[in-house]
């Protein structure tokens, strides 16, 4: 629930902040600030589709604290079967790195610092081959966590600009 909760308020918070790019940056480019403020929304949605899974963790934890021996084995395969279904490859964030790429390509033009918009681009390249092979490459995937330092970044600015 703890990681539920930490995960899913930031991804929240890019549903304000695609719309809020394409804003800042359409006098730039329209068509690629509109295509990737699209995808962007659309990932973070798709993003949170597979929670309804994690939310399925939970119930399965109270049964199989009351429950005993075969009933427990059974609610671990259950468990054990979700986590696989929730730890495959995401559309959803292939297409939110994607988002990011294409944002940032934009800001290389425009009012945000150039090490955001290419910090941007890196995130967004890193993050297509993480989620693309997220199931294989384990714990390695935390690399992608650069792409929190991208949005805090955006953030800020789109804060500034406002």
């Amino acid at each position: 629930m703890i990681f539920q909760t930490l995960l899913v308020g930031p991804v929240g918070l890019t549903l304000i902040t695609f719309p809020a790019l394409y804003i800042a940056l359409r006098h730039l480019n329209r068509s690629y600030a509109a295509i990737g403020s699209v995808i962007g929304v659309a990932a973070v949605v798709l993003c949170l589709v597979p929670f309804s899974c994690v939310n399925g963790l939970v119930y399965l934890s109270y049964q199989y604290a009351g429950a005993t021996g075969a009933e427990q084995a059974t609610f671990a395969s259950a468990a054990e079967a979700l986590l696989a279904q929730n730890n495959s490859v995401s559309v959803g964030g292939v297409l939110f790195a994607l988002s990011i790429l294409v944002i940032s390509i934009v800001m290389l033009k425009g009012v945000f610092s150039k090490w955001v918009a290419w910090l941007g681009i890196v995130s967004g390249g890193v993050g297509i081959i993480c989620e693309s092979l997220r199931p294989m490459i384990g714990a390695a995937f935390s690399i992608y966590s650069v792409v929190l330092i991208w949005l805090i970044a955006v953030g800020w600015k789109l804060y500034r600009l406002a």
